[in-house]
This record gives structure tokens, C-alpha cells and sequence, in this order.
């Protein structure tokens, strides 16, 4: 009975012993955590290595700026910062750490910087490989760029780097101008291309509506502006290949729609040539040049023989055909009608004229009037009756020719011009009347 009560009352206290050697448990941890912390009751070491950490980093930088160089310094530093970082708050040497600390967590904050661009530069960098781009990608890009710039910008003027990083900042600009520079590039090919398709759609309803010269005109004028609107994109560009193949498409389209735009041209103007010397003709006509009318109304039918086939103008032109070789073959009547008359008054004026005058001539209505001369009447006259008087044969003979022959020389002109010959005598008395022969 006695033992019993024993172990209940021990049972009563277990919980506080158990609770009691816990805590004492957890007191001698945690001395002895505060005690082995570093720089507190061993050798700090960690100072030392955190200074030659620090020392090496600015070492480092001071022999070369290059990438990797900086990166290394940056991992340096970041490593004696680490270690300092360790040294708790009541180690003896606790003030001189974080003095340390301010300085290499300054130093870190300016290279961090540094080393932020610098990554961002290199992927800006890669990202910039094997172009040409499209422009999302190139904003990408930009924004890449202009972000490290930013964090070259946001160091220290105070700041170790601040003189490298000022160098810098030029050329990462310089950069963001070149991709500004392709960006703009990029924007205006595809314009260029949309601008291309645009007159691509505008020649092909131009071309099914085309009715005349000036619709195959404009046309070809559409053809040749797509092509050189293809033509302007720049080599470098994500729509270069695109824009060179529907040029190359596009050419056989072009030199289709100049051949027929040329024979458009020439038909044109070969019916406005024809209706233009038809008019010169007619004005010709009016003022009685029957050889000019005969010459410009077969120049105007030649211009129309010279309009092609398969164009506009050609049915339009060939109704000129009928009226314009009837008013050609009324010119050439009236030139040969002009041409006998000349060639009449000249055959009288060289009959009338030589040692004395022998006639006059007049041309009217149709008719060849001759008049012999007084003188020339009274010469014959006094040579037949000398003749008879003294019975001279011969003499007789030579007036009796030169009578035929005179006769027979009006008679050739009036069948000549086709013209009756009427000759008179010097007091204008009808003596002969010659009729050409049918």
C-alpha cells in the first residue's frame, strides 16, 4: 500500500522533470550556439578571408573590365559579404564588421549594377543573332537594351565604376539606335509590301475594266509602281524574300500590259493622225490643192492601215476606210483635171509664143478659148496672097503646113485636156471648134 502511494506522487512530478531537463537542454544548446558563433570566443578568421575576398574583387576589376572579369569580382565580393554577414551581434569586433560591411555592401550595390547590365547586354546580344526579325521581336529587343542602360544609369556618380560604366553607356545607346534604326526598317517593309499589294489589286481591276489608251495607261503605271514599291524593301528585313517573289511574279505581268499599252499608244495615235490629216486634206480641198489634198488623204489612210489588230481604236478606225478613199478618188480627178489644164495652157503658151506672138488663151468653164493675134492674121494673109502672086510653090507649101500643123497641135490639146478648143480671130469671131475625142 505504501509503495503504491510512492510511485503515484513520482508519477505526479514526472511531467516537471521531463519540462526541467528540457529547458536546461535547450540553455546548453544555445550557449553553446551564442559561444561558437564566429568572432566570439575562437580565432575570427572570417575577417581576414572577407578582406582578401574584397581585396581580390578590387584587384580584379583594377587589372580588366571585361566580362567575365567583372562577373568575377561581383562573385568575390558577394562571397565576403557572406562571410561577414555571419558575424553575429555580440562578437567584440561586431562595429568593425559592419563598418566592412558598409563599404563592400556599397561597392556590391554599384557592381551589381554593373554586372545586371552587363548580363542583360549579353542576352540582348544573343537575342540579336541571325536577324532580320519581326518587330515584336525587335521591341524585345530594344526593351532588353534600354533596360541595361538604365541599370548603367543608376550607378553611383560617387561609385568606383561610375567611369567604365559612363563609357558604356554611349555605345549600349548607340545600340538602342541601331535597333530603333530596324525597327523602322522592319515597319516600313511591310507598309511597302501592304502599299505593293494594294496597287497589285488596283492593276488587276484596272486591267479587266480597261477600254482605251489611257486605261492601259494607268494600268501599266499600276504594274510598274507594285514593282517598285517591291523593289524598295530592304534586303535585311523579315518580308524581303516574300516581296522578291511576287516581284519576280509580277513581271511577266508588267511586260504584258506595256506591250499592250504600246499597242494601244500606237493605235491612238495613228487614228488621231489620220482624223487630223484628214482634216488638212479637206481644208486642201477647199482652197482647190488638189495635189496636197491627194497626198494627205493617202497619208491619212496609211496612218489607218498602221492602226493594229485587237485594239479599241482599230473597228473605229477602219469606218474611216469608205469615206476617206472616196474623198481620195474625187482629189486625184480633180488633180488630173488640174494637171490637163496646166499641161494645155502650157502647150499653148508654147505655141502661142515664139519669133511674134501668135495667140492669146483663156481656160474657163471647161473650155480652151484661143485668140490669134491681129499681126499674126495679117502676116498669113499677106503671105498666101504673095505666094499666089508670084505661083511659089514651094512657099505655098510651107504656109499650107504651118496651118496644118497648128491645127493638128490644138486639136492634140483638146483631146489632151479633154476640153473643147474654140479659136477666134483678133475680132473675136468664132473661126474653129475642136472636139476631143470620146
Amino acid at each position: 500500500m505504501l509503495q503504491s502511494e510512492k510511485f503515484e506522487t513520482f508519477k505526479c512530478w514526472l511531467p516537471l522533470i521531463a519540462a526541467g531537463t528540457g529547458f536546461c537542454l535547450v540553455m546548453f544548446c544555445s550557449t553553446f550556439y551564442f559561444l561558437t558563433r564566429p568572432c566570439v570566443i575562437f580565432e575570427c578568421t572570417e575577417i581576414n578571408r572577407a578582406e582578401k575576398l574584397a581585396l581580390r574583387s578590387k584587384t580584379i576589376l583594377q587589372q580588366s573590365r571585361s566580362t567575365k572579369k567583372i562577373i568575377l569580382a561581383y562573385e568575390e565580393l558577394q562571397q565576403a559579404i557572406a562571410l561577414l554577414d555571419n558575424i553575429p551581434a555580440w562578437s567584440d569586433r561586431y562595429l568593425e564588421v559592419q563598418n566592412s560591411l558598409s563599404i563592400y555592401q556599397n561597392r556590391q550595390e554599384n557592381l551589381q549594377k554593373l554586372v545586371k547590365a552587363i548580363e542583360l547586354r549579353d542576352k540582348a546580344v544573343s537575342l540579336s543573332k541571325n536577324p532580320p526579325f519581326t518587330v515584336d521581336r525587335w521591341k524585345k529587343i530594344q526593351a532588353i537594351w534600354s533596360e541595361s542602360l538604365a541599370s548603367l544609369e543608376a550607378i553611383s556618380k560617387k561609385s568606383e565604376y561610375y567611369a567604365f560604366a559612363n563609357q558604356k553607356k554611349e555605345k549600349y545607346q548607340n545600340e538602342i539606335t541601331v535597333i530603333n534604326n530596324e525597327i523602322a526598317q522592319e515597319k516600313q517593309s511591310i507598309e511597302l509590301l501592304e502599299a505593293a499589294r494594294s496597287r497589285i489589286t488596283l492593276a488587276q481591276k484596272s486591267q479587266n475594266e480597261a477600254s482605251s489608251f489611257t486605261d492601259w495607261q494607268l494600268v501599266h503605271s499600276h504594274w510598274e509602281r507594285g514593282i517598285e514599291l517591291l523593289a524598295k524593301i530592304p534586303e535585311k528585313t523579315t518580308v524581303f524574300k516574300e516581296g522578291q517573289r511576287l516581284k519576280k511574279s509580277l513581271l511577266s505581268e508588267l511586260n504584258s500590259a506595256q506591250k499592250r499599252r504600246d499597242l494601244e499608244e500606237i493605235a491612238f495615235n495613228s487614228h488621231n493622225k489620220a482624223i487630223a490629216t484628214a482634216r488638212v486634206a479637206k481644208q486642201a480641198e477647199k482652197n482647190r490643192q488638189w495635189t496636197k489634198a491627194v497626198s494627205d488623204w493617202e497619208d491619212a489612210l496609211r496612218h489607218i492601215q498602221m492602226v493594229p489588230q485587237n485594239t479599241f481604236q482599230y473597228r473605229k478606225t477602219q469606218q474611216l476606210i469608205a469615206p476617206y478613199l472616196y474623198a481620195l478618188n474625187i482629189a486625184r480627178r480633180e488633180r488630173h483635171l488640174i494637171l490637163r489644164v496646166e499641161r494645155a495652157a502650157s502647150d499653148l503658151d508654147r505655141i502661142c509664143s515664139g519669133d511674134m506672138k501668135i495667140c492669146d488663151r483663156t481656160i474657163e468653164n471647161d473650155v480652151i478659148k484661143v485668140s490669134f493675134a491681129a499681126n499674126y492674121i495679117e502676116r498669113v494673109q499677106q503671105t498666101a496672097l504673095q505666094t499666089r502672086r508670084l505661083k511659089n510653090i514651094s512657099d505655098r507649101v510651107r504656109v499650107m503646113d504651118h496651118i496644118f500643123s497648128l491645127e493638128t497641135a490644138l486639136k492634140t490639146i483638146a483631146n489632151n485636156a479633154g476640153m473643147r478648143v474654140e479659136v477666134y480671130d483678133d475680132e473675136n469671131k468664132l473661126l474653129l471648134t475642136y472636139i476631143p475625142d470620146l
